[in-house]
């Protein structure tokens, strides 16, 4: 079992100083990222200790029903941030469930039997639209692995277990180089392409490109090489408790994107660099 000391975040509002275009920020929820707990452990995650996670229900193949097949990170009310090869067949019947812990249970609960703490009622929103990057597949596959799922209707941010994530949005936070550092993985675990309901979490240190380079994977700028956390499906958000305005706040660096075929401790795994696509993301919200 891995636990590394994180910090107590004290809970304040997102920041807004400090960044590279005040008037794409100000569309942004005022407040995002708070984390309560003083340490992280492998294994399970807390009810609400993820509040920005998402599930994403789409389509693998052409006319099939949308089912859970990905994660996401809520950033807007109304926007959720995910890996474009999650959309591939997008159709109507797609949506998200955000506040969800444990797809098993009708009531997610921690505490003991005199003094639960009992979380709100997920929420199921309908897809308005989906926003796969341009360039998604180009100039090579799996490049420019990211997309927005718009809402049809906004998250109700009232509830207590609905929280948008931090973006790195000052410069210092964007040029961040993130070789060396370990980021935190979140998301619901599955058995044989099968989400089996547990909510889980794990630390993956992020290493050179050339640890994924030399496995026949070609590297972009906008990528970068970690560990494979191979227990939970793709999409998800990677994060770090960052220094943000002098805050500690979880932001997100990346969206988990594919590893091996089978899972290998030797063998790591590729994440888009959201980082490189923070304008795309607040043009494409603005807009």
């Amino acid at each position: 079992m891995y636990i590394f000391l994180i910090g107590k975040n004290p809970f304040s509002h997102h920041p807004k100083s400090l960044i590279l275009d005040i008037n794409k920020v100000s569309i942004l929820p005022s407040k995002c990222g708070e984390y309560e707990n003083d340490r992280l452990t492998q294994g399970m995650t807390g009810i609400f200790e993820y509040p920005w996670m998402a599930l994403v229900a789409s389509s693998l193949e052409p006319n099939l029903e949308a089912s859970f097949i990905c994660a996401g990170s809520i950033i807007h009310e109304k926007y959720i941030l995910t890996a474009a090869h999650c959309l591939k067949f997008a159709n109507a019947n797609a949506k998200v469930c955000v506040g969800e812990y444990n797809i098993k249970t009708d009531i997610d609960y921690e505490g003991l039997k005199y003094d639960l703490d009992c979380a709100s009622p997920s929420q199921d929103i309908e897809v308005e639209e989906t926003v796969i990057h341009p360039m998604f597949n180009k100039p090579e596959r799996r490049q420019n692995d990211i997309a927005l799922l718009k809402l049809k209707t906004p998250i109700d941010f009232t509830k207590n277990n609905a929280m948008a994530m931090c973006l790195p949005l000052s410069e210092k936070l964007r040029n961040l180089n993130v070789i060396g550092l370990d980021m935190i993985v979140a998301g619901w675990s599955r058995d044989n392409d099968k989400f089996t309901g547990e909510h889980i979490q794990s630390r993956i240190p992020v290493v050179d490109s050339s640890n994924c380079n030399r496995t026949g994977r070609t590297l972009s700028q906008n990528q970068f090489c970690a560990k494979d956390f191979c227990e939970i499906f793709s999409g998800g958000p990677v994060m770090r408790l960052s220094d943000v305005n002098h805050l500690a706040l979880m932001v997100q660096y990346g969206i988990f994107g594919y590893g091996p075929s089978t899972c290998h401790d030797e063998i790591p795994a590729v994440y888009t660099n959201v980082a490189k696509y923070v304008d795309w993301i607040l043009d494409r919200i603005k807009n």
